[in-house]
């Protein structure tokens, strides 16, 4: 996935020997999840698919069909925002090696002719199908997500009730609270200085971060519109807020490339909090929906106590 992972483990009573086991544990899950998601790695299950599964419905285990199928209904419900067939653009523009072609003719050719409507799932035998050659799937805009879910299910199996896990610092889990403290403290910043953090107080909870300053090449951000095939014209920030990291992680593509008037892709599921930092005539702005915007929950729920500087 070709990020950093992080794991945090307050004692909160727990014997050390323990925290370490269940943490080597998380974060071999983590490790196993770039093993088959990976598009760097040839001889990962996401690059098998793509050699093989044009030819022919390929067998795999429920825990990946799931993640394809989850991709596949979230690019349905995004109205094509969400697309998981962006990886030919992603390579076009140099966001594989660094190496750009020319930009008008290659996302004519790898662009517009390929999406998510490609990928044949038969939930019955739990197989996969490529309708047709070509077809590179990138799975970057939802693995680091998915990968923390796993991992964090890896920590509450051990009994572990305490933690914080985060990928690259676009995607994070929170399990409980740190010693002494009713919630773990997470810090957004806004690019360029523009505005002090936005603080978000998360327990029991996943976010996930979008931003096209992440990754640039020739200056052109690392977010694609897959209507386009193109770098997006998008907002400076997009944050997502829900139980799973995998689901945020996978709407904060759609929010940033096109946020709305309310801070709210089409499609987004109304269980999910969202937010975009962006600039309009008056400056820097927030815009947002769901329900933890701007509002205190219960504390059994995941809480947002400001999301505003």
């Amino acid at each position: 996935m070709g990020t950093r992972f992080e794991l945090a483990l307050p004692g909160n009573g727990r014997p050390r020997r323990d925290l370490r086991a269940a943490g080597e544990a998380a974060l071999d899950e983590i490790a196993e999840w770039d093993r088959r998601l990976s598009a760097f790695r040839r001889d990962s299950l996401l690059s098998f698919l793509m050699r093989e599964a044009v030819d022919r419905p390929v067998p795999i285990d429920r825990d990946t069909f799931g993640l394809l199928a989850m991709c596949v209904d979230t690019w349905r419900r995004s109205g094509g925002l969400f697309d998981i067939a962006v990886g030919g653009a992603m390579r076009a523009w140099g966001f594989r090696d660094g190496i750009g072609t020319t930009p008008a003719s290659m996302v004519e050719a790898v662009g517009a002719n390929h999406s998510s409507a490609d990928v044949l799932l038969d939930p019955e035998r739990c197989t996969v199908r490529l309708a047709r050659p070509g077809i590179h799937l990138d799975l970057g805009g939802v693995a680091k997500g998915h990968a923390i879910d796993r991992a964090a299910a890896v920590l509450r199996d051990a009994g572990i009730e305490h933690a914080l896990l985060h990928g690259g610092t676009s995607a994070v889990a929170a399990l409980g609270a740190p010693d002494q403290a009713d919630a773990w403290s997470i810090a957004i910043a806004v690019p360029d200085g523009a505005a002090p953090p936005v603080r978000v107080a998360l327990r029991d909870a996943s976010l996930a971060v979008s931003a096209p300053h992440g990754r640039m090449v020739g200056g052109h951000g690392h977010i694609i519109d897959p209507r386009t095939a193109s770098p997006a014209a998008c907002a400076m920030v997009a944050v997502v807020l829900g139980r799973s990291a995998r689901d945020c992680d996978a709407w904060s593509k759609p929010l940033i490339i096109d946020p709305g008037e309310h801070g709210r892709p089409v499609g987004m599921p109304d269980e999910l909090t969202s937010f975009v930092a962006c600039t309009d005539d008056s400056g820097l702005c927030y815009r947002g929906g769901g329900p933890l915007w701007d509002a205190v929950t219960a504390s059994e729920r995941p809480i947002v106590r400001s999301v505003l500087p």
